[in-house]
């Protein structure tokens, strides 16, 4: 039988553990480093504009390669062509930025222009600015897609701000 003396040191009695200030500090610490690193992953608007920016101009090129192959097929350069229904104006071969009058001289309901070949939820009509023969398309001041119409020698360009901020 072993007898502990008073003096001795023995691990009876003893608690092993963190104190309330150890974990209280430890606490404070993680609250300060999710404070000073929490911006940068919360705010994400800019980095879901450019996404937006990104997948709008993808399908404005998915547009102008659909309509330039239905105008190819329907061997239709300059006039324009029947669009699940609709007539959408050609210039060259693409479709055009500019709901002109068709060929029969009639406009608006019947002659469309590259908006109608889209679809989106990100833009409304009243993001759509038609300025001579260039379509932008905002979705911020700083976040927009131009489509420049198509010449006898060029085709549509896509460009635009892609700041997104």
């Amino acid at each position: 039988m072993k007898v502990l003396n008073k003096g001795s040191k023995g691990n009876i009695g003893q608690q092993q553990g963190f104190t309330l200030i150890e974990l209280v500090v430890v606490i404070v610490i993680l609250g300060i480093l999710a404070a000073t690193a929490a911006p940068k992953f919360i705010d994400i608007s800019s980095d879901a504009r450019k996404a937006a920016r990104s997948g709008l101009e993808g399908a404005v090129k998915s547009a102008i390669t659909l309509g330039r192959s239905k105008a190819l097929v329907s061997n239709i350069l300059n006039d324009g062509v029947s669009i699940s229904g609709s007539f959408v104006n050609m210039v060259n071969g693409y479709p055009s930025v500019i709901a002109d009058a068709s060929a029969d001289g009639t406009t608006a309901a019947k002659a469309y222009n590259m908006s109608f070949l889209l679809d989106s939820d990100e833009v409304t009509s009243a993001d759509w600015i038609l300025t001579g023969t260039t379509l932008t398309i905002s979705l911020a001041a700083d976040c927009t897609i131009t489509i420049q119409n198509a010449t006898a020698t060029v085709p549509p360009i896509v460009d635009g701000v892609e700041t997104c901020a």
